[in-house]
């Protein structure tokens, strides 16, 4: 398969031209970049241009670093994905059910409440109304946005996104390890891929060629740090760039990161969409079931001034990468892109983070090839 890469650099002209992305996207096939864009400014106010090397934030994207972690903790056997949350804690939780796993918080089906609930429909900020974004320093901080809230169903008995568990999660790899959980990522997973570029980063005190997030509109453009926690942690916020997401694929897949069963398990879906039975949800990330076989896997990510998509195509060897610093702008580009590569109908539904209400399935997966580095 010929990627016909004028016509999607002619689309992202476009974008650039009239101000509607501002980002990275990486194209790549097999082991090739087939399109490296990038556009619009990191940093407006000191008028600094993105670039393909730019670090961007991914929000929930780095669920995925979350999940990686916990795997290898049970690889390393001091974590189970059957172990109850409050065992790995060893601490009760408020209104918690005791019968919350590690797999039900992997999966969204432990029925916890998310710490974003209160938020207005359509205004992601809105859920710091109560609390300010600064008083939240480390994950333990998000415990009383959700303990105390009452439980919104029996863990295991459907699908329903939430933020809260991967809070959790990230809790039970800081009292299995003795290190945070950002030192654990950048120990056992940003170093093992290759990943030199990536880190969770305080917004006060970003890298050099990091972008900064913006919300509003052409010229009225404002940062996102009153938006966002002043750190990413388990539940997302990692920053990145577009290569180091393929390093991060190249590594999993090439079993660097956890054995081959355990990246199999990973990958494989867990959890099924009610409505299509298609979507499918992993370990941290989304897998599209056509078939019987996975043709797609995603990982999403959005924030105030943070817009992400890595899209994964095992059987054609094809990933598409679109990281941007302006709100809800990658999910919409990245389907373009993969309509400008893939024939009509190849892929019967559209971006995951529209089906948020699921149940119970299984399926079988497939890695995507890797690049060897």
């Amino acid at each position: 398969m010929e990627i016909n890469t004028q016509i999607i650099h002619e689309l992202l002209k476009t974008k650039s031209d009239d101000g509607s992305f501002s980002g990275v996207v990486l194209v790549r096939q097999q082991c090739t970049n087939k399109v490296e864009y990038a556009c619009g400014m990191a940093d407006r106010g000191n008028a600094i241009s993105n670039t393909p090397s730019t670090r961007f934030a991914t929000a929930s994207a780095s669920k995925m670093l979350t999940s990686l972690a916990v795997a290898q903790l049970v690889e390393k056997r001091k974590l189970a994905f059957d172990m109850k949350i409050h065992e790995c804690l060893g601490r009760q939780l408020g209104n918690i059910s005791t019968d919350v796993t590690l797999h039900h918080l992997l999966t969204h089906s432990s029925g916890i409440p998310d710490y974003t609930d209160d938020r207005r429909k359509g205004d992601r900020e809105s859920v710091w109304n109560n609390v300010p974004v600064y008083a939240v320093q480390s994950a333990s901080d998000y415990l009383r946005l959700f303990v105390e809230k009452p439980m919104k169903f029996k863990p295991g008995e459907r699908y329903l996104y939430c933020n809260s568990g991967y809070v959790l999660l990230g809790l039970a790899v800081e009292k299995a390890t003795g290190m945070s959980f950002c030192d654990y990522v950048a120990e056992n997973i940003f170093g093992p891929a290759g990943m030199t570029e990536s880190g969770y980063f305080e917004s006060d005190r970003l890298p050099p060629d990091t972008a900064r997030g913006y919300i509003g509109k052409p010229g009225d453009w404002r940062t996102n740090v009153f938006s966002l926690v002043p750190k990413g942690g388990p539940d997302g916020g990692a920053y990145t760039t577009a290569k180091d997401l393929m390093r991060l694929w190249d590594a999993l897949t090439g079993y660097k990161l956890l054995s081959e069963e355990l990246t199999q398990k990973m990958l494989s879906p867990q959890i099924e969409d009610g409505n299509t039975g298609e979507w499918f949800y992993g370990y941290g990330l989304w897998a599209n079931i056509q078939d019987g076989s996975t043709v797609k896997f995603s990982c999403i990510g959005e924030d105030p001034g943070v817009s992400v998509r890595l899209f994964v195509y095992p059987k054609h060897g094809v990933r598409i990468a679109v990281l941007s610093n302006l709100s809800e702008t990658a999910a919409g580009l990245a389907d373009q892109i993969q309509d400008l590569i893939f024939p009509a109908g190849t892929f019967k539904l559209g971006d995951p983070s529209t089906l948020l209400s699921c149940g119970a399935g299984g399926g079988s997966c497939g890695a995507a090839p890797t690049c060897g580095g």
